[in-house]
């Protein structure tokens, strides 16, 4: 999803928020002059999340704002990756064994882009507090305020029916769109 000031001040007046759909994005995006990128650290990239209650069985949505896993970039994950090469070599050497400096070169990588994605995602929380606190909900269901919500999928279930609240709804995850 994509949000600026006219989206927050909607939000906060009670109506609809736009969601970009994975499969179409890249055009949205491109339709408001804007790349993943310049969302991104713009502040414009919300995370929707869809959960089903245990207790009622109804669906809601959490929404975040978020950095949106591309503050990284491909020279960003161009410069980390030869930067591990470096550390693992160097650690290879120094260790006088070639698996320890592969671990040591893989664990680098993988802390330092853990690290750099962490990081652009609370520096835009941050610069972005007012959107923040109009964007963000809580991860409890809208319908009866348990926090007893999880995501839908395979380990999901059996959920209370929303009509007569027997609990014996399975849900089968047919499709996904995009990310995880």
């Amino acid at each position: 999803m994509v949000t600026d000031r006219d989206e927050d001040r909607r939000r906060r007046a009670g109506e609809s928020v736009p969601v970009v759909l994975h499969p179409f994005a890249e055009f949205v995006l491109d339709e408001f002059g804007l790349s993943f990128h310049s969302a991104a650290w713009g502040g414009q990239l919300v995370e929707v999340q869809s959960l089903i209650c245990r207790d009622c069985g109804r669906g809601s949505e959490v929404r975040r704002l978020t950095a949106g896993g591309v503050a990284i970039g491909c020279g960003g994950c161009s410069a980390i990756a030869l930067s591990g090469l470096v550390a693992g070599t160097t650690a290879a050497f120094a260790l006088g064994n070639p698996f320890l400096g592969a671990g040591t070169g893989v664990a680098f990588c993988v802390l330092t882009a853990a690290a750099t994605e962490f990081g652009a995602d609370r520096f835009v929380r941050h610069r972005y507090r007012e959107r923040a606190a109009a964007v963000d909900t809580p991860r409890m269901c809208a319908h009866c305020g348990s926090w007893n919500c999880v995501r839908p999928g395979p380990r999901g279930g059996p959920f209370p029916c929303p009509d007569c609240g027997e609990t014996a709804v399975r849900l089968v995850q047919v499709a996904r769109s995009g990310g995880a």
